[in-house]
Order: C-alpha cells, then sequence, then structure tokens
C-alpha cells in the first residue's frame, strides 16, 4: 500500500513538474512578439498552410537581422486548422490564453468569419491572407484583409466572359463552404449586373471523392462556360473528372487554383482555364520589395512565390511594424492599421478601407501547355 501512495505521489510530482514546463515554455520573453499562425497544414487545403510557412518564416527572419527596437523579438506559434471553424476557433482561444500571442495569421474563409467575434471581444488582431468570402468585409474592426475579396475578382472574370468571350450565359460549380457560397453569389451578382444570365449553380462537398453525379447534371446543361470555386486538389479532382465524362466548356475560376498540384491531378483536363490573379511576380518586372522578396524567395526555397506567401509575409511585417508605431495594445495596433496608406508590401500597396479590405490590381492567367500563364485574347481561340 505504501509503495501504491509513494507511486502515485512520484506520477503527480512529474506531471505537475512537466506542466510547470510547459507553461514555462510558453512564457514569453521580454520584448517578444508572438504572432499565431492558423492555416491549413494537413487536408485538401494544406498547400496555402506551406506558401504561409514560407512567407512567415522568411518575415520572422528577415525581422531578426534589423536592428533591434526597443529589445524587440518575433516568435510565430502554429496551429493547424485543416479548413475545419471549430478547429480554427479552438485554436484561436489557444493562442490567446495559453500562448499570449498579440495577433493572429489566418485563412479559410469558414474560419475568419468564426474567430472574427472573438478578435473583437478579446482585441486580437486577425490578419486574413487569404481567404476571399465578401462576408468578411462586416466580419469587425479586428479582422483585416490583405486579398481581394470576391467581388473584385468576379467583376473582371464576368467582364472577361461577356464582353471578350461572348459569352452570355453560364453555370457555377461550387464547395459547399463559406468561401464556396460567398463567391459563388459574388460572381452571380457580377455577371447578372452586367446583362449574363447563370442558368444553374451547383454545389459539391470538400474534399469529396466522386462528383460524376453533379457534373452530370452540369454537362445536361450545356453550358457554353462554368465558373468554379475549389480548393487545390478539388479543382484538379473536378476537372479530372469532368474531362472523363466528356465535359466541353470554358473553365473559369479565381486566385486560389494556381498550383502544380491541380495540372498533376487533372492533366490536359487543366489546360485552358482562365482565372483571376493578383500575383506581382508574374509580372516582368514587380519592383521594389516584391522584387527583392522574389528572388529571397527563391534562393531560400527553390521556386518562385505566390500571392499567398507574399500576403503571409506582409501580414507578419504588418504586426511588426503596427507595434512599433503605437502602444502595443490590441486597441493600439488596430488604430494605428486602419490609418494605414500606401504600405508598400511585397504583395503590392496596402490601404486598407472602412472594412478592413484592401483592393488591388487584378489580371487574368491561363493553363497553356501545363503552365499557368498570363491571358491574352486571342481572336476567338478559346474555347466556348
Amino acid at each position: 500500500m505504501v509503495h501504491r501512495f509513494r507511486t502515485a505521489a512520484v506520477l503527480l510530482t512529474a506531471v505537475v513538474v512537466v506542466s510547470m514546463l510547459m507553461v514555462t515554455c510558453r512564457e514569453k520573453q521580454p520584448g517578444e512578439i508572438r504572432m499565431g499562425v492558423i492555416v491549413p497544414l494537413t487536408g485538401a487545403a494544406a498547400d496555402f498552410g506551406k506558401w504561409a510557412h514560407n512567407g512567415v518564416d522568411l518575415a520572422i527572419t528577415d525581422l531578426g537581422q534589423q536592428p533591434p527596437e526597443k529589445g524587440r523579438s518575433y516568435k510565430a506559434v502554429y496551429e493547424d486548422h485543416q479548413m475545419d471553424t471549430k478547429l480554427g476557433l479552438s485554436a484561436f482561444k489557444k493562442l490567446v490564453d495559453v500562448d499570449k500571442v498579440d495577433g493572429v495569421i489566418t485563412a479559410g474563409s469558414g474560419v475568419v468569419l468564426a474567430i472574427a467575434p472573438e478578435a473583437d471581444r478579446t482585441h486580437v488582431l486577425q490578419m486574413n491572407y487569404a481567404a476571399v468570402s465578401p462576408a468578411i468585409r462586416k466580419a469587425g474592426p479586428y479582422t483585416f484583409t490583405l486579398v481581394n475579396d470576391g467581388d473584385i475578382e468576379t467583376d473582371e472574370i464576368a467582364r472577361l466572359a461577356y464582353q471578350t468571350l461572348g459569352i452570355k450565359q453560364m453555370a457555377i460549380v461550387y464547395a459547399n463552404a463559406s468561401y464556396g457560397v460567398g463567391t459563388k453569389d459574388a460572381m452571380t451578382r457580377s455577371f447578372s449586373h452586367i446583362g449574363g444570365q447563370v442558368i444553374d449553380s451547383i454545389a459539391f462537398p470538400e474534399n469529396f471523392a466522386d462528383i460524376r453525379a453533379q457534373l452530370t447534371r452540369l454537362k445536361s446543361l450545356n453550358p457554353p462556360a462554368v465558373y468554379f470555386i475549389a480548393t487545390i486538389k478539388d479543382s484538379g479532382r473536378l476537372l479530372k473528372q469532368a474531362g472523363e465524362l466528356g465535359v466541353k466548356t470554358q473553365w473559369l475560376t479565381y486566385n486560389a487554383f494556381e498550383s502544380p498540384e491541380v495540372i498533376n491531378i487533372a492533366g490536359d483536363a487543366a489546360e485552358d482555364v482562365i482565372y483571376t490573379s493578383s500575383n506581382l511576380f508574374d509580372l516582368p518586372n514587380p519592383g521594389g520589395k516584391a522584387e527583392q522578396f522574389l528572388q529571397t524567395y527563391i534562393m531560400k526555397y527553390g521556386e518562385r512565390p505566390n500571392l499567398y506567401a507574399a500576403t503571409a509575409y506582409d501580414a507578419v511585417q504588418l504586426l511588426a511594424l503596427a507595434h512599433a508605431s503605437s502602444d502595443g495594445t490590441g486597441e493600439g495596433l488596430q488604430r494605428y492599421l486602419a490609418s494605414l496608406k500606401d504600405y508598400e508590401g511585397v504583395s503590392g500597396v496596402i490601404t486598407f478601407d472602412e472594412d478592413g479590405s484592401v483592393r488591388k490590381p487584378v489580371f487574368l492567367k491561363v493553363v497553356r501547355h501545363g503552365q499557368f500563364i498570363l491571358y491574352k485574347p486571342t481572336g476567338g481561340n478559346e474555347k466556348q
């Protein structure tokens, strides 16, 4: 019996020691600025997490090479939300209550929208580097967005379809998730506003194995164009299965489409897909900070950056700048960013509007011979 009590006491002591060590590990060092990064590190949208990880780490490295100001140092704390709103909200609460972060960097429209009320309640800034749902515009004063929302991108591609390609009717195929529904509604507004007609909208589940039933329904409509909204892997599977079913149409989509993984999955079925982009690194001479970021990124990671690596980098730099330029409280950070004008980021010039959102130039790209290139009308050669 005595032996049992001693064993229990030893185990209890060990648990207490481990708990104390865990708390100690999480304690901030003097002057340390902690940034939570809540992104999909696994699952169907893991590429977004990888790009964010690269951009954040590069920004932390660059900040560390600058002369320390007021003894500040910077640390990123990562959490994997797998595009699940409950996981994202739980991660936010843990980062705020346990890790004592000074701000969070997020992606995924559903996750951003779920976190927004808690960001307002706790006065902890949320920097959205990738989510596009138009609903985020009204998410609250502590949510700032570094990418164009769906309305801006759909306006651009609606004009291309109606005015340049002469397409008067289209169908929409979309993921049954916040970003899918929000962008579907935006495309419907954009295309209808200029005189086009959306003849049907067809939803599918995220991370699907088979959506041939939905695609068979789509094929029966024989639409001249289809706008689709999906994650990278789902985009590849959608195009592949549509190709196998013999769906013939002009495929259109938005900036989350661009990834080599799409080509790996879809193969030739991705050919001629036209999509919107705001990625400065597609342009011949991005210039300034963007050019420097481009070269540094290639040197470190062996590949060209995309928009989301750049916006994640900018999110870190803006949080650091807000700390250096304010009293460091959540309210102070929010006031500083709300008043920010014409900041030169690596993702473009950033000015937050009254909703904490940005508007950046949009241009068009297309898949040709398995490559993502700038789109140039060819005088009617596009599939219609």
